[in-house]
């Protein structure tokens, strides 16, 4: 006779996974996203490390109040509100817009400099959870895309999501 097997759950501050079980075998822990990141083919160490970061900012904020999100502790009109703002339209110009299509450059039908400003009505929960949907869909897009796709982009002609010279702009062609 076989073994049942158990699947269960893990959630820890260095990721997520699954377990697989028999019951005549303890749970051993899954990979974190750190070893996912350093053991991991090519695409599940980028997908790691992208969500590795995520979660890292997430966990950075985590229990600030709405005021200390809106604070300025540097000269300039940055605050970790407006990073965590800034990052969620990130995700959007370069995984819906650039990878996705939906634009040829990464425009924005806001002022590059709203990204950073935390709105009155705005709270850190509320910004959190719109990093986390649009993460969420840059997984999505990401995923209908082999590392090798590359789409037009005006300014760089092309780009894909695997070279990083390509993305960061380092190997443009005029």
């Amino acid at each position: 006779m076989r073994a049942a097997v158990r699947c269960h759950a893990v959630v820890s501050a260095a990721g997520y996974g699954v377990v697989m079980t028999t019951d005549d075998q303890p749970p051993s822990p899954s990979p974190t996203l750190d070893e996912r990141a350093s053991t991991s083919d090519e695409r599940p160490t980028l997908e790691a490390f992208l969500d590795l970061y995520r979660g890292i900012v997430a966990s950075k904020v985590a229990g600030l109040s709405d005021d200390d999100a809106r604070r300025h502790l540097v000269p300039s009109p940055t605050t970790i509100g407006g990073i965590v703002k800034h990052l969620r339209w990130v995700e959007f110009g370069w995984f819906s817009q650039t990878l996705g299509q939906r634009s040829g450059e990464n425009l924005r039908a806001h002022a590059r400099d709203w990204e950073f400003s935390v709105q009155p009505d705005e709270t850190l929960a509320g910004l959190l959870e719109d990093y986390a949907a649009e993460c969420e869909r840059s997984r999505s897009v990401a995923a209908a895309h082999a590392l090798d796709d590359a789409v037009p982009h005006r300014r760089d002609r092309r780009r894909s999501h695997r070279a990083s010279d390509e993305v960061c702009g380092l190997s443009r062609r005029r």
